[in-house]
């Protein structure tokens, strides 16, 4: 049976913490990635199989084709990317630019 690879962004916390539990414990090798490598840590210790940590801030394009590439020749073939990363602002509308 083949290994399929999953990547998760945002996965040292909340949602993406629960997911890559879920798709570790569905068989998956679960690429984390996230900007704070001490939270993706914390989130590896509660999967069940193999993983990989990859301390990458999304919001840079130049820096996710890198680690993409990275996982593609360390890890293999993605099978399944979640987008989970993502930034709150919270203040009124009106004050936003």
């Amino acid at each position: 049976m083949d290994i399929k690879v999953v990547v998760i962004t945002g996965a040292g916390s909340g949602l993406g913490a629960s997911l890559a539990k879920k798709y570790s414990d569905l068989d998956y090798y679960v690429c984390l990635l996230g900007r704070t490598k001490t939270k993706l840590i914390r989130t590896a210790k509660i999967l069940n199989h193999s993983h990989s940590i990859y301390e990458v801030d999304v919001s840079s394009k130049n820096d996710v084709a890198k680690v993409m590439q990275v996982i593609k020749e360390q890890d293999g073939q993605i099978d399944l990317l979640i987008n989970n990363a993502g930034v709150g602002v919270f203040n009124l509308t009106e004050n936003s630019d």
